[in-house]
């Protein structure tokens, strides 16, 4: 029977969140799984084994909060088949119990391109991309099952969640800023479809200025994803993601920001709606 008083009380919960919702897009190398070692807070560090480095990059700044488990990896060290290790995936992001045990208060996943690796060699993938039925839907209701459930969390036990996500840079200005870029993942219905899930959207990038290099957050980065007609390259649709942090007039920020999550935390917990 639909209740109607407790899907008010989710709604609200909805809108009044001040929980860092994040997909952090940055070039590889660029400083992302370093970034993800700044959120301050116990955080469950997600990956696969082809981002085995990620682990080490966040120890650099948050070594005391950092708990890294390779989803994609049996409790004896064996790769996993795509579909056991997106199981092993699907298990800890419905174990509230655990999570909770632990006193979780952040999980950060490294990153998508990983994900999706994982999703298309998957029976499931393979069985239902026929001629019939394109292979970006098929993906894309993939990655919903998996963001469905990382919202259920942030609802239930209050976490902040971050997805890292590369980025193809193909234009950078003459100080490092990322003037073109497009998510690398495949086909426009994934990327429009995974980046429109998160409430708040980030591009990192190295930077130089005086001889000195850097990563920084920056806010007037371009990221966008076009799709067209194979035969007649003519574009169809362009998608730009633009860095956004709901609830905070981005507005009044700098341009460019520190690669420090537990910062944008602060933001978001001052200005949320």
């Amino acid at each position: 029977m639909f209740d109607f008083e407790k899907a008010l009380a989710n709604a609200k919960q909805d809108l009044t969140s001040n929980k860092l919702f994040l997909i952090l897009l940055g070039a590889s190398g660029n400083g992302k799984s370093y970034a993800l070692g700044t959120l301050g807070v116990k955080t469950l560090y997600l990956y696969a084994e082809g981002e085995d480095h990620g682990p080490a990059s966040a120890f650099q700044k948050g070594q005391a909060n950092i708990l890294p488990f390779c989803f994609n990896r049996s409790d004896e060290g064996a790769l996993l088949s795509a579909d056991d290790a997106l199981k092993r995936l699907h298990a800890i992001l419905d174990d509230v119990e655990t999570l909770t045990k632990y006193k979780i208060k952040a999980i950060a996943i490294d990153g998508a391109s990983e994900i999706e690796d994982i999703l298309r060699e998957t029976k499931f993938f393979k069985a239902s991309t026929t001629k019939a039925f394109s292979e970006g839907p098929v993906e894309h209701g993939m990655f919903k099952v998996i963001v469905s459930k990382l919202k259920n969390l942030q609802r239930v036990i209050g976490i902040h969640v971050v997805l890292t996500c590369i980025l193809n840079v193909k234009e950078l200005g003459d100080d490092g800023t990322i003037l073109d870029s497009t998510p690398a993942l495949h086909g426009y219905q994934v990327a429009t479809g995974l980046v429109q899930q998160f409430a708040d959207v980030m591009l990192i990038g190295r930077m130089q200025k005086g001889g000195k290099v850097g990563y920084r957050l920056q806010l007037l980065a371009a990221a966008s994803k076009s799709t067209g007609n194979f035969d007649t390259k003519e574009v169809r649709k362009t998608l730009n993601f633009s860095p956004r942090l709901t609830g905070v007039d981005i507005l009044t920020l700098p341009p460019l920001l520190e690669p420090d999550l537990s910062k944008l935390i602060e933001l978001k917990a001052k200005g949320a709606v």
